[in-house]
């Protein structure tokens, strides 16, 4: 969790909601895919 707050405070800093909100969603989507990718192996 606190590397998350961290990561979000920096990007907050340099891009718009909007973006962070998709950037949110992209990573969670990718962190999902390699988690289930671990799961497969």
């Amino acid at each position: 969790i606190r590397l998350f707050n961290i990561i979000y405070k920096l990007i907050g800093r340099k891009m718009k909601r909007k973006k962070i909100i998709l950037f949110i969603l992209n990573f969670g989507l990718f962190y999902r895919g390699i988690f289930n990718v671990d799961i497969g192996k």
